[in-house]
């Protein structure tokens, strides 16, 4: 199951270079998933908060170097 999640996909749609994948199961069973939810209700919640949670993209470090030798 997880390689067909991460693995090269026959799908036409492409997901970004930097997308992430969260593993989960519904139900508690033997699963090689981090997490897991108790029912349908929960993954509706969950998606339902994926979904208003702000995009939070890294951004590159910006450093700033002054130097005031010989500005006299």
């Amino acid at each position: 199951m997880f390689e067909s999640i991460v693995g090269p996909s026959n799908s036409s749609v492409k997901l970004p270079a930097t997308s992430e994948v969260f593993a989960c199961t519904v139900g508690k069973k033997p699963s090689m998933a981090k997490y897991y939810l108790d029912d349908t209700v929960d993954v509706i919640k969950m998606l339902q908060g994926l979904a208003d949670a702000p995009s939070q993209r890294a951004r590159p470090a910006v450093q700033l170097r002054v130097s005031f030798e010989g500005s006299l």
